[in-house]
C-alpha cells in the first residue's frame, strides 16, 4: 500500500481520485485539502490529519483529514481522521471540514475525529 507521508494540496479546478489502497498521513498539518473550484472523489483509502505534537508542527492545532473549501468532493468509502494533540491548549483536528461554497456527498466510510490526550 503507497502511503503519502506529505500533506495534499487540489486546487484551481483539478480533479482527484484517491482509491483503496492509498494512505495519506502527514506528519502535522491538514493530510488532503481541496480549494478553488477543485473536485475529489474518494473510493477508499485511509486519510488521516497529523499530530499536534510533532516537533516540526509544535506551533498548531492538530491537523485535520479532509478539508473542503469551496470545492465539491464525493466520499464512497474510506476511512478519515483528525490529528490528536496532547498539548491543554491545542484542539484535535477533524475528519472532514467543510467551509465556503461547497458540496460534499458522503455515502460511505468511517469517521473520526482527532482528540486532545489532556482535555478529551
Amino acid at each position: 500500500e503507497p502511503t503519502i507521508p506529505l500533506e495534499v494540496s487540489i486546487r484551481d479546478g483539478s480533479f482527484v481520485f484517491v482509491r483503496a489502497g492509498v494512505r495519506i498521513l502527514p506528519l502535522g498539518g491538514t493530510a488532503v485539502s481541496a480549494s478553488d473550484g477543485s473536485y475529489l472523489l474518494v473510493n477508499g483509502g485511509r486519510i488521516g490529519g497529523g499530530s499536534a505534537h510533532s516537533e516540526e508542527f509544535d506551533e498548531k492545532d492538530a491537523g485535520n483529514g479532509l478539508v473542503v473549501d469551496g470545492s465539491n468532493a464525493d466520499i464512497m468509502a474510506g476511512s478519515f481522521s483528525g490529528g490528536s494533540s496532547s498539548e491543554a491548549d491545542r484542539f484535535g483536528g477533524s475528519a472532514v471540514h467543510v467551509t465556503g461554497a461547497s458540496a460534499v456527498n458522503i455515502r460511505g466510510g468511517r469517521f473520526l475525529g482527532g482528540e486532545n490526550d489532556v482535555n478529551p
